[in-house]
């Protein structure tokens, strides 16, 4: 192997040219060569009948240089709407929240009396599902309220406007 810094070998020599000076990208620098931060994320399973019925790989490439100012206009729209650090996971935004279906006037509330008032009936609703199903149920229950939250103070039409 050879140190691109240094020397070359000679099988290296005859396939490639020695870069004038040190790159990470090493021969194969060029001035049209741009770097990309690559994002890739998979939903479900490949696998048929492993409890989903889709399997979505999706990737994501934005150009090093511009990346500070897409994370910029994420960082507005999550301002906008009220979520702060928390991460946009389009699954969870898109499900209905039975709970805010049970408060009345949900959507003339504002964002704390929005959020009090989810956590109380999601409060209720694991009394209920502890009492009916057992506290495994109850947990996974509890487990699926944390992973929506950071949303609950949103109406479904908000969630996707977010996420247009």
């Amino acid at each position: 192997m050879c140190d691109w810094a240094e020397t070359l070998c000679d099988s290296c020599r005859a396939e490639w040219p020695r870069p004038r000076r040190f790159s990470f990208l090493g021969p194969f620098a060029s001035p049209t060569n741009i770097m990309h931060i690559c994002y890739i994320d998979e939903s479900g399973v490949p696998e048929l009948n492993q409890g989903t019925t889709h399997f979505v790989l999706l990737g994501l490439s934005i150009e090093a240089w511009d990346w500070r100012s897409q994370d910029r206009a994420v960082s507005v729209v999550k301002r906008k709407f009220g979520l702060g650090d928390a991460e946009i996971h389009t699954g969870w935004m898109t499900r209905r929240y039975l709970e805010q279906e049970k408060i009345p006037d949900f959507q003339k509330l504002d964002s704390p009396a929005r959020r009090a008032q989810v956590r109380k009936e999601r409060d209720a609703q694991l009394i209920k599902e502890d009492a009916l199903k057992g506290s495994v149920a109850a947990r996974e229950l509890r487990k699926s309220y944390r992973k929506t939250d950071a949303y609950i103070h949103l109406t479904l039409d908000e969630r996707k406007n977010c996420l247009k």
